[in-house]
């Protein structure tokens, strides 16, 4: 169009031949008509509403969706004509209103969401457009539109939210009766390990220690006998520590009788004679309030960490550290062994480092797990657990 403007110019500012003007007029027509038919053949085969206002907000050209999206035949019925004489609501009317002249004003591209009556297939959504179009003078000499029908799009978008907000409803439904299941177990499995202290402790330890006291009142006829019945008092005696320690490892005394702070001590001692562990224990408070069964999960899940330095770290410190923390008790497990790559580790195998079953355990309860490691910088774990159990798992203890 600028290269049809610019001979145009030339054509008023010299003087030419009549006849030499008219063939440079002619053919301007001619190109002026190609180019007119191009644009009308992509605009008119787009399926998207392609449309031009002027200043007075009046329709000059609309394409043949735009057509039959009005419901008219032909161009006539349709230019010259306002929004409201095209069947549009007032309230949308002021709305596109609006949005024109503040295009006019600041010509800037306005652009949103609308529904309207298509005349052909009913109510549609539409995400439309309006540019401004800047003649030479630096104004605004129209606004060019173009919508297009996004209904599909958005049910579509509609139907996967829906479907994405039922699938997440299922989820949460099904790790909820996944926590509610493992609250059971470890309510279970705790009622099991007191049953099984309680055989060893009451009838295992004391069937030992009778049969002991039998062997004694036993007086050998000859020192073939009297070996034997050494032999046995030793056998026995180490069945009755061995029975002693596994009651002790089941429910040790310390953590009910005196609780989880001297229930730690008690374990720092235990793995430095078994393994020389060498811990240093950091507590404020020795009052936790804590339910049995967070204090025994509690328990279980920081002697685990500490048989993981044993077993994985390769050092012979760790340190335990308890704070209360508003509602929680924050448990800070640290080493400075060998480390490790934690998401390495946890895509490898959940087997090999006990750690990561802790989390599961944990999280039933209502706590959290976590952890931080790199190889050559030692490990953190830090393990969260309610002073007030989100979810007791007291109410299932019907297993004894």
């Amino acid at each position: 169009m600028r290269r049809l403007e610019e001979v145009i110019d030339t054509i008023l500012n010299r003087q030419q031949h009549p006849y030499e003007t008219q063939q440079i007029l002619s053919k301007i027509k001619r190109e002026s008509q190609r180019r007119e038919r191009l644009y009308e053949s992509i605009l008119s085969n787009t399926p998207d509403l392609a449309y031009i206002f002027d200043l007075d907000f009046k329709f000059i050209y609309a394409n043949d969706a735009t057509l039959q999206m009005w419901g008219k035949k032909n161009r006539d019925e349709a230019m010259g004509k306002g929004l409201s004489d095209l069947g549009y609501e007032s309230w949308h009317v002021e709305m596109h209103h609006k949005e024109l002249k503040y295009a006019v004003k600041t010509k800037e591209i306005v652009r949103g969401e609308v529904p309207f009556n298509n005349a052909k297939h009913g109510r549609r959504i539409y995400d439309y457009i309006f540019v401004p179009v800047i003649g030479k003078d630096g104004e605004v000499e129209a606004i060019a539109g173009t919508s297009r029908d996004i209904t599909d799009q958005k049910k579509a978008n509609e139907t996967l939210e829906q479907r994405i907000a039922e699938h997440t409803e299922e989820l949460q439904e099904r790790a909820a009766k996944l926590r509610d299941l493992a609250a059971k177990l470890t309510s279970a499995k705790q009622q099991e390990r007191k049953r099984l202290a309680a055989i060893l402790h009451d009838d295992l330890q004391q069937l030992l220690v009778s049969a002991k006291m039998h062997i004694s009142f036993i007086h050998p006829s000859n020192s073939s006998d009297t070996e034997s019945a050494d032999k046995a008092k030793k056998i026995l005696d180490q069945a009755i520590h061995l029975a002693r320690n596994l009651t002790t490892k089941l429910r040790p005394p310390a953590l009910f009788e005196a609780g989880l702070s001297h229930a730690l001590e008690w374990l720092a001692e235990d793995m430095l004679e078994r393994h020389r562990l060498n811990i240093k224990i950091d507590k404020k408070d020795t009052d936790y309030s804590l339910s049995d069964d967070i204090k025994v999960l509690l328990f279980e899940s920081i002697r685990e960490l500490l048989f993981n330095v044993v077993k994985y770290a390769g050092t012979d410190k760790a340190m335990i550290r308890v704070r209360k923390d508003k509602g929680f008790l924050r448990v800070i497990v640290r080493d400075d062994g060998k480390g490790f790559n934690v998401e390495t580790v946890r895509r490898k195998s959940t087997k090999s480092f006990g750690l990561f079953s802790v989390l599961d355990r944990l999280d039933a309860l209502g706590g959290s797990v976590s952890i931080a490691s790199q190889p050559g910088e030692g490990t953190t774990v830090e393990l969260k657990v309610p002073v007030a159990p989100k979810v007791s798992a007291r109410q299932f203890q019907n297993y004894e």
